[in-house]
């Protein structure tokens, strides 16, 4: 007797299925990062020590990857994960990874564990997030998960990620600054809300960094009419205003005060829109004329170059003046510059 066929988008029950441990170390990880790919759930689960075999760990291959898809699936009709449907593509159905979040009765099992991991918020926006949010996260869980490989990999180095402000209980909390910022006429107190914070450590230094995942869904610069010429404003997002957020929060000894961070660096991860031309030769143009004080503050590089790479701790990052630096501590003649 044929099953009949289940949706992608609904769960269809899943009897007789038993969780494993492993299951609810799935949970867990979907649960944190707030949605994952097969793929990615697979590179969590080494990270953790369980065995992910059937998985290629950087390329997903359909005939590595089947065996976690195939449980992934089991585990979506049950009802402990998602498929949150902005994550497909319906003008190309099948041509991307099936995007997972956590399912209502994950969340009811993780509850029942008092895990800290569950973010009632969190999960409720993942769930009803539109596409550029799931795509905005999941290149933000790519930089996450590519920095905790890399790390492991070095017996010198120490991750901390995820880094909460101090006497701060709450490790879902999102850190969040606010600054007073200056452009022309204009002056504004902003909100700072980093897609990531991290430090990297080994025997003699520390080096501290936030993570800004550019998409290109916000201007470079937003400007305005003003007697006939346009000029940059802070209404509204752009990354000009996020750059001067960060310069005020450098220059104030807000970041030193709430994390004790002396120096740290903003990295900007640039996808650009096709056709929308050299995004970070753009973003460098703008840190010289409008953050000039700030000039090795911001370092940029492309999604391409992180998802793509073997070692994210070798990815050459350039500031504006076009100075190269890397992450795994080699370069410190540029990190250690007070920007």
């Amino acid at each position: 007797m044929t099953k009949p066929k289940r949706s992608r988008f609904e769960p269809g029950g899943a009897p007789g299925l038993r969780l494993t441990e492993r299951d609810v170390a799935i949970f867990k990880a979907v649960a944190r990062y707030r949605v994952l790919d097969a793929e990615m759930i697979g590179r969590v689960l080494e990270l953790s020590g369980f065995d992910a075999s059937g998985i290629d760990a950087r390329t997903g291959h359909i005939d590595h990857a089947k065996k976690i898809r195939d449980r992934l699936t089991e585990l979506f009709h049950g009802g402990f994960l998602s498929r949150p449907r902005a994550g497909f593509s319906f003008a190309f159905p099948g041509s991307e990874p099936i995007a997972y979040a956590i399912g209502a009765e994950g969340v009811r099992l993780l509850g029942r564990q008092d895990d800290d991991s569950i973010d009632a918020d969190a999960i409720r926006n993942t769930r009803n997030a539109g596409r550029e949010f799931l795509q905005h996260q999941l290149l933000t869980n790519e930089f996450r998960i590519a920095l905790q490989e890399s790390v492991a990999n070095r017996s010198d180095l120490a991750l901390a990620l995820d880094v909460v402000l101090h006497g701060d209980s709450n490790p879902n909390r999102s850190i969040q600054f606010s600054a007073e910022v200056t452009l022309g006429i204009e002056h504004r107190k902003v909100g700072i809300v980093p897609d990531l914070s991290f430090a990297i450590s080994d025997a003699e230094r520390t080096h501290a960094y936030f993570v800004e995942i550019d998409r290109e869904t916000e201007p470079a610069v937003r400007n305005k009419w003003s007697r006939g010429s346009r000029t940059p404003t802070l209404s509204g997002t752009s990354i000009l205003k996020k750059m001067l957020g960060y310069g005020a929060l450098k220059s104030s000894g807000t970041i030193e005060k709430n994390l004790g961070w002396r120096n740290f660096k903003v990295l900007f991860v640039c996808e650009p829109r096709p056709g929308g031309g050299d995004r970070i030769r753009r973003l460098q143009e703008i840190t010289k004329q409008r953050a000039t004080k700030h000039t090795g503050l911001f370092l940029f590089a492309s999604a391409e170059d992180i998802t793509r790479t073997s070692d994210i701790l070798r990815v050459e990052w350039r500031d504006a003046n076009g100075n190269v630096s890397r992450l795994d501590l080699t370069s410190v003649a540029l990190m250690q510059r007070t920007a």
